[in-house]
């Protein structure tokens, strides 16, 4: 019977196979490969913010899904960035999840891990438009009928 994320080292051993996978994984790879320098602080990072965000520590100091990395990283690899690729990143983080715990806080990480990826999705995509973003979150001027929505 699998056991529950229940502390930093599970956390850790979640982490730690899901980016083996998205690292052998034939679409994705290529966009962490690529991007990520040195793995050693990059995944001390990642189990930081994941395990601030499953138990509610303050393990994780920043703001990770401001976007402005994502959009860099999109942008370098000629905005390529799709929502299919999102919905691969979130499937491998349920598969890895699934493959190793189960319980209350292994599906919250899988709630999560859904948030997480449509919200850099989301700023990744507005980071696309040329005027900052989708034309109905653009600020117009009072009286501007040139606005469409």
């Amino acid at each position: 019977m699998k056991k529950d994320l229940t502390n930093r080292n599970d956390v850790t051993v979640l982490v730690k196979e899901f980016y083996l996978k998205i690292l052998q994984d034939k679409v994705l790879s290529k966009y962490f490969a690529q991007t990520v320098e040195n793995w050693d602080y990059h995944m001390e990072r990642f189990v930081d913010y994941w395990e601030s965000q499953i138990f509610f520590t303050d393990s994780y100091q920043g703001s990770p899904l401001r976007g402005e990395l994502h959009k860099q990283v999109d942008q370098a690899h000629g905005n390529t960035f799709e929502k299919g690729h999102f919905t691969r990143w979130t499937s491998l983080f349920h598969e890895t999840v699934d493959q190793y715990f189960a319980g209350e806080k292994a599906e919250w990480a899988k709630e999560l891990a859904v948030n997480v990826s449509r919200n850099i999705h989301m700023k990744m995509f507005l980071g696309r438009s040329s005027g900052g973003g989708c034309p109905m979150h653009q600020k117009r001027q009072v009286g501007d009928s040139s606005a469409t929505y």
